[in-house]
């Protein structure tokens, strides 16, 4: 930790708390991620006020990967009610650790089957809500799929779109066999 303004600050609020020993929310005074452990001498209960501001201060007195600890610490706990600035600042630098951490990485088989599992029965969101039953879902799983490359399924679709034009009334493109009205010109819309 960097020995600055915002270190004395910390340390003071910590001071402060040990002596009033009440507080709602209790605090790693050295941070487990920054080496301090879990014991009761590290350990100090604060306001939840006050615990969003030791967590912003922690943030602004360390470098490097600590900070990059502290920002992902802030981020977690909502720090939206910091300043904006120094908000967008951690939750960048957090963004950036967790696209490395990301980065290449896919799931087990056993959290895909998890997922899969905790998301039945929920809406789809590409499906605008429609909730599928489980007999849906076992019909999608076995359907023959392979029927979109025949030639009969290629002439039904070829057949369906003869006499089809396009149409645009200049924001809006749409296929149709007659013009959908006057505003309307017959023809793509040219970007």
């Amino acid at each position: 930790m960097v020995n600055n303004k915002y270190f004395a600050w910390y340390k003071k609020i910590v001071l402060s708390a040990q002596s009033r020993g009440t507080g709602v929310e209790s605090h790693h005074i050295i941070p487990r991620s920054l080496g301090g452990s879990n014991e009761k001498s590290n350990r100090v209960l604060l306001t939840g006020r006050e615990h969003l501001i030791c967590h912003n201060l922690l943030f602004r007195c360390t470098e490097n990967d600590d900070r990059r600890k502290m920002a992902t610490a802030l981020v977690l706990m909502g720090g939206r009610k910091m300043p904006s600035r120094k908000y967008e600042e951690a939750k960048a630098i957090h963004r950036s650790y967790m696209s490395q951490l990301k980065t290449g990485s896919k799931h087990t088989l056993e959290a895909r089957e998890k997922m899969s599992i905790d998301r039945r029965g929920k809406p789809n969101l590409l499906n605008r809500g429609r909730v599928k039953s489980h007999e849906e879902i076992l019909k999608l799983k076995t359907m023959d799929r392979s029927y979109t490359g025949k030639p009969e399924f290629r002439a039904k679709i070829s057949a369906a779109n003869k006499g089809m034009k396009h149409w645009h009334n200049g924001s809006i493109s749409i296929r149709a066999k007659e013009c959908p009205g006057q505003e309307w010109t017959n023809g793509r819309i040219k970007k």
